[in-house]
C-alpha cells in the first residue's frame, strides 16, 4: 500500500477535527475537498459559509478512514497535550 500525502494544512485541518465533539467543523474549501477526494473526510452539501475578504469555508466531517488515521497518526501526541493526572 502506498503512503497517503497530505499537505501541512491538511494535517493541521485533521488535528482541529479530531479535537471537536462531533469532529466536524468549517474547514477551507480547498482543504475540505482535498480531503473528501481522498475519502478521509465528508463535505455537507448545502453547508458553505463565506466572510468578507476571506476563503469560502465547507462544513466538513471525518469519514472513517480519515478518524482512523487520526488516531494512528496523533496516538503519539495525545498524551504530551494532554494535561498529567495526579
Amino acid at each position: 500500500m502506498t503512503t497517503m500525502r497530505l499537505s501541512q494544512k491538511m494535517v493541521l485541518a485533521f488535528e482541529h477535527l479530531s479535537k471537536t465533539d462531533g469532529q466536524a467543523d468549517w474547514v477551507t474549501d480547498a482543504t475540505a475537498f482535498a480531503l473528501q477526494s481522498r475519502r478521509l473526510g465528508k463535505v455537507a452539501q448545502g453547508r458553505r459559509r463565506t466572510t468578507g475578504g476571506q476563503f469560502p469555508d465547507s462544513w466538513l466531517a471525518l469519514a472513517d478512514q480519515g478518524r482512523k488515521w487520526c488516531e494512528w497518526h496523533f496516538a503519539k501526541m495525545r498524551p504530551r497535550d494532554w494535561p498529567q493526572q495526579t
